[in-house]
């Protein structure tokens, strides 16, 4: 018995832990060395440095507290495809701009001169193009949610731009007026200039809510000011610019017509870019105040 004790003794080392890392403890009924677990042993020192250093875990009532404002933040910034409730007005949106298309094209295509062609200009990218984007947004149909990385506010600013400038140079206005492929090219990408802008301000996009709508504000701003100045150097040139088109009938040179037409893009185009970033921007301070 005696013999027994010394072995089981023999096993602790001098700190009172055996071999296995865990800790002597006297056995109070034989007298005995009986070993015991010891918390941590086994694990690396790093390890267990960082179970010491870790922040206790937040009261139940703190985390509630946190997932109900995540929550509610969650409502705020719901993406399109989470609202149910705004389906059939985001369908409704869809029927409406896929019926203003040809009614523009229409327009563009009469012998109606500027006003014409600016009337179907206006129709494709100021009215028809925002219906569209709002009612794929969200959906596998949306640009923005396809190609989120390409699809920017700012970015398909300055593309808009560019396509709405070549197209009134005079030489293509000349072309578009005599050629019919020329004019649904024309037409075409007017149309899709106009959804990929809506869409890229109107869609989810990979950054936050916050800087997607600061974006989208700033785009449609600079496409009202671009927008602003096509229509003034149109509509107030001493001279006609597209003297070889078809110009409308009642009366109107070629001046007068092309005078309306920078008016209409005034009116309707700078318009309502204009009014568009300034919605999306009381959204935005709304947000932040909130």
């Amino acid at each position: 018995m005696r013999e027994d004790a010394r072995d089981g003794a023999a096993r602790v080392s001098a700190r009172g832990t055996d071999r296995d890392g865990r800790r002597a403890a006297r056995d109070p009924r034989g007298g005995l060395y009986r070993a015991r677990p010891v918390a941590g042993a086994g694990r690396p020192r790093a390890a267990r440095q960082r179970d010491r250093d870790r922040p206790p875990a937040l009261p139940r009532a703190v985390d509630s507290a946190a997932r109900g404002a995540e929550l509610r933040r969650g409502a705020v910034h719901r993406g399109p495809r989470r609202d149910v409730r705004r389906l059939p007005v985001r369908r409704a949106s869809l029927a409406a701009g896929v019926a203003l298309v040809p009614l523009g094209w229409g327009a563009a295509a009469a012998p109606l001169g500027m006003v014409g062609h600016m009337a179907g200009h206006m129709i494709a990218v100021a009215v028809a193009a925002p219906l569209l984007a709002y009612g794929v947004a969200g959906t596998r149909y949306d640009p923005a949610e396809r190609w989120p990385a390409i699809v920017t506010p700012l970015a398909m600013s300055v593309v808009e731009l560019v396509v709405v400038w070549l197209w009134h140079l005079p030489a293509l206005r000349l072309r578009v007026d005599m050629q019919p492929l020329a004019l649904v090219m024309e037409q075409a990408s007017f149309l899709a200039a106009g959804v990929l802008l809506w869409s890229a301000v109107l869609g989810t996009a990979t950054g936050g809510a916050s800087d997607r709508r600061a974006a989208g504000v700033a785009a449609l701003l600079l496409t009202s000011m671009h927008m602003t100045l096509l229509g003034a150097l149109i509509g107030l040139a001493p001279r006609p610019l597209y003297a070889a088109m078809h110009h409308a009938g009642g009366g109107l040179d070629a001046l007068e017509d092309q005078q309306l037409g920078g008016v209409v893009m005034l009116l309707v185009g700078a318009a309502s870019y204009f009014i568009g970033g300034l919605a999306m921007l009381a959204g935005l301070l709304r947000t932040r105040t909130a």
